[in-house]
């Protein structure tokens, strides 16, 4: 371990340069600050008579000096949409980053699997997703889980059982639902 000491430093009067610098921040505060300054009561409560009298904020000397703005009094409560859109993109995030999305990520092409679009009535991938995510399609977070959920019933329902697609539905599908019971213990 190694100490270096530096020669413009009067280590032996730290405490000093300390309470000098702490002393030099609060007489700016203080010279900044309107903290100290004492205002009047309201004239309609002097009598103790303005019990269910409504005043205007903007009258109360003051307060607006405090920082006080009128949005202020709005209370602040926490979007339930904004956790869910922030669930679903976590969500998809991770199921395109999992090894056997490979086969979700795209629409199925026509052109390579002519028959898809006769036997599959509601393609849906999970670049249809992103795309419904991002353009604020999904009203809620079941409505997400439900083209999810239909992007593996699809390829379960085209493909036979013995094929990397059905089983990689199936791997994806619990993937799926291991993310949406830890969302649904949190919200």
């Amino acid at each position: 371990m190694q100490c270096t000491m530096l020669r413009k430093v009067g280590y032996l009067v730290t405490k000093e340069i300390v309470a000098q610098q702490r002393e030099a921040i609060l007489a700016k505060i203080r010279q900044m600050s309107k903290s100290r300054i004492v205002y009047e009561g309201l004239p309609q409560f002097q009598d103790g008579k303005g019990e269910g009298l409504v005043i205007d904020p903007k009258d109360v000397p003051g307060l607006r000096e405090s920082g006080w703005m009128p949005n202020i009094n709005v209370p602040a409560r926490p979007s339930t949409k904004n956790f869910e859109r922030s669930a679903m993109e976590s969500i998809l995030s991770d199921l395109q980053a999992h090894p056997q999305a490979w086969a979700f990520k795209e629409p199925v092409n026509a052109q390579e699997v002519p028959d898809y679009y006769d036997v599959i009535q509601n393609p849906m991938d999970f670049s249809t997703m992103v795309h419904k995510l991002e353009t604020g399609q999904y009203q809620d977070l079941d409505a997400f889980i439900a083209d999810a959920q239909l992007v593996f019933d699809n390829a379960k329902v085209y493909n036979p059982e013995d094929t990397i697609y059905y089983k990689g539905a199936v791997k994806m599908e619990r993937v799926l639902m291991d993310h949406v019971s830890r969302v649904r213990k949190i919200s």
